[in-house]
């Protein structure tokens, strides 16, 4: 099924690539601000038509589009991303403890990084560092 918008280049529903915030919004025929408000399920979202809303959502789910983590990340300057430190992993009480900690973040929405410093010094010092430049919103520490 093609649709096409006012300049007449035809759109495939069937991307090979997800469609961008902007692809979707050029096929809409509206602005990427009016999709994105939508999407994000805004406050301000409220004023828009249903009708506009609910074209919006069939044609995301047609085209599908998912939003960028990436630029959600950057605007609202968390990764939902945790460090997790621990001295070693297969051990019986840090298993337990990273099992509990992993359902605990999954069902926050969050993801996670495991790394294990084997009582080594120099990666006791680094870790945490690497976790950092990561962009991590934390870091739990075993």
């Amino acid at each position: 099924m093609t649709r096409q918008k006012g300049g007449g280049k035809g759109h495939d529903l069937k991307h090979a690539r997800p469609a961008t915030l902007k692809q979707l919004a050029d096929y809409l025929g509206l602005a990427p601000a009016t999709v994105s408000l939508v999407m994000n399920r805004a406050p301000v979202a409220d004023t828009i038509a249903a009708s506009t809303k609910q074209r919006i959502l069939e044609a995301a789910e047609q085209l599908g589009y998912r939003p960028n983590f990436l630029a959600r990340c950057l605007r609202s300057r968390r990764s939902f991303t945790i460090g997790v430190l621990t001295p070693e992993v297969s051990h019986g009480y840090n298993t337990t403890v990273l099992g509990g900690i992993e359902d605990h973040l999954l069902r926050a929405g969050y993801f996670y990084f495991v790394a294990s410093h084997r009582f080594q010094p120099d990666l006791l010092e680094e870790y945490p560092e690497l976790f950092l430049h990561r962009s991590v919103d934390g870091l739990i520490v075993l």
